[in-house]
């Protein structure tokens, strides 16, 4: 499921890259970066199957500055909103075509998708471009906090930072990410990726172009 992020993090080696690469500074809506998280078997110890149908928050922390995103999946239809609720607010909807939605301007624009894209609800959002990049860790689990099923997610070689994964046993998914850094004795958090107001339902209207919104030539 969930999540693509963005800057600052190339120091946090392959899985900062993977992110800024997913996101970039300009939103990037290519459903084409990574393949179906869930055909990799035998990989994680938790479930990385996206629901059928959903919708969530995600909430970014990076140097203690916040963004939040919005993700919805129902069926075929899926969609990622950047800096949602603000007004420079961005959706980008694939349900066979991809339609991108300027919310400050009040106009869209609607194109094909790529040739090769992964069945919808696999799009490389937040937390699957991480547990992608995660392919390659070994997994602790460390016990249960707050309700939550802790993991450590350890790289070899990787001594500067420390990922930890929280899952939802309720639903069988993980709802937090962090990423510590670690210089000597001192620790401190650089990232942090929350999954909140989390539901099983997602309203058709989700999928649809605002009304009164115009429709613009693509950029």
């Amino acid at each position: 499921m969930f999540l693509s992020t963005r800057r600052l993090l190339i120091s946090i080696t392959g899985i900062a890259i993977s992110l800024a690469v997913s996101c970039g500074s300009t939103p990037q809506v290519s459903n084409t970066a990574l393949p179906p998280i869930e055909k990799i078997d035998g990989i994680y110890p938790f479930s990385v199957i996206e629901p059928q149908v959903y919708s969530c928050k995600i909430v970014e922390t990076v140097a203690g500055v916040s963004r939040t995103y919005f993700a919805a999946r129902n069926g075929d239809q899926s969609r990622l909103d950047i800096d949602h609720g603000l007004p420079s607010q961005v959706s980008v909807i694939n349900d066979g075509r991809t339609i991108r939605i300027d919310h400050k301007t009040k106009t869209y624009t609607e194109s094909a998708p790529a040739a090769e894209v992964p069945r919808p609800g696999t799009n490389a959002t937040l937390f699957r471009t991480m547990l992608f990049d995660l392919k390659r860790a070994k997994f602790e689990k460390l016990g249960v906090e707050s309700n939550l099923t802790k993991f450590r997610a350890t790289i070899d070689g990787e001594t500067s930072s420390e990922r930890f994964v929280y899952i939802d046993d309720k639903i069988g998914f993980p709802v937090r990410m962090e990423i510590i850094s670690v210089e000597g004795d001192v620790r401190r958090e650089v990232m942090k990726i929350e999954i909140v107001d989390l539901t099983t339902e997602a309203a058709s209207d989700l999928f649809k172009v605002p009304a009164g919104f115009t429709r613009a030539a693509p950029r």
